[in-house]
């Protein structure tokens, strides 16, 4: 059994939730739109060919974060610049696409010579902080329709967070025969997620009334195929929106647009403990927690040599 056949073997679709089966009208799409329009788009120096790529991948990123990004472009996402991936010699400069994905705050020349540099940078018009996140990653997946429509699957990946980027092109060349309509990743570890009401990731209840979340993925890494991008994207605009990325994308929009959540436990999850020969092994998709940024060069550093170092 190849390491692919492993991840594939070991998906594992999520039941209905039975629990929320009263709660039925608030997951169905508002017949008319909630948002009218997203925060408009101030830089976009990222270009998605017209029948392609096959993967695009979506880093949230906020403009002070230079060394994180250099991690990024440096390591696990170097292939998509023109370097091969340690002893494999993949490129994917020409099959996934990244970009990184910014709200307003910081110094905006920072980014325009990144633009400049790199052509990776992607700005919308709203404020960067934490209860915007839901809203940046619906202002993504809104660019991503618009200027990426071509992308067969999407990729949203946090900055702490490793990517076997060779092993998730392969899984979705292999996922695309068969399935269509899907969102990949780590299952959040309550089976029924419970909502805060309280502190810095309080949901009031007019804006979601019941006590538990749909199931959803945790939010280090999740993966989509282009068609669910395009349905949460659409559905985006009839539901409200909700100050908790994970739950709103992965479990509410997904519900209300007919995605199906699959759980791969190959994916990042913020309780798992560090497993690194799990991500030079080709075990793993994706690892997360990786602060400071240069623990991401430690992994790459593991990758070219061929061995781990589980301390």
């Amino acid at each position: 059994m190849t390491r692919l056949d492993f991840i594939l073997d070991n998906l594992q679709d999520f039941p209905p939730d039975e629990y929320l089966s009263k709660e039925a009208s608030f997951f169905t799409p508002r017949p008319t739109l909630v948002h009218r329009s997203f925060p408009r788009v101030l830089m976009n120096c990222s270009r998605c060919p017209e029948t392609g790529p096959v993967l695009l991948v979506i880093v949230p990123s906020v403009v002070q974060h230079v060394k994180h990004r250099e991690a990024i472009r440096s390591t696990w996402a170097s292939p998509v610049y023109g370097q091969l991936w340690p002893r494999s010699g993949t490129n994917l400069t020409d099959l996934v696409k990244l970009v990184f994905f910014f709200g307003v705050g910081g110094n905006a020349d920072i980014l325009r010579q990144e633009c400049k540099h790199y052509g990776d940078i992607v700005q919308a018009d709203f404020t960067e902080n934490y209860r915007n996140l839901s809203l940046k990653m619906a202002a993504a997946l809104q660019w991503s329709v618009a200027h990426c429509a071509g992308a067969g699957h999407v990729m949203k990946v946090d900055e702490d967070t490793f990517v076997n980027l060779p092993l998730a092109y392969d899984l979705v060349k292999t996922l695309s025969s068969h399935r269509s309509n899907y969102i990949l990743g780590f299952k959040h570890h309550i089976d029924k997620p419970p909502v805060v009401r309280k502190g810095k990731w309080n949901v009031e209840k007019d804006l979601y009334p019941f006590p538990k979340f749909p199931r959803y993925l945790t939010g280090p890494s999740y993966l989509m195929s282009g068609n669910a991008a395009k349905a949460l994207a659409s559905t985006s605009k009839r539901m409200p929106l909700i100050p908790n990325e994970d739950a709103y994308v992965t479990g509410i929009l997904a519900k209300a647009a007919g995605v199906q959540r699959i759980h791969s436990p190959s994916f990042a999850h913020e309780k798992l403990q560090y497993r690194p020969c799990e991500l030079v092994d080709g075990r793993s998709v994706s690892q997360t927690r990786f602060k400071p940024y240069s623990k991401l060069y430690d992994i790459w550093r593991m990758l070219t040599k061929g061995r781990c170092d589980k301390h």
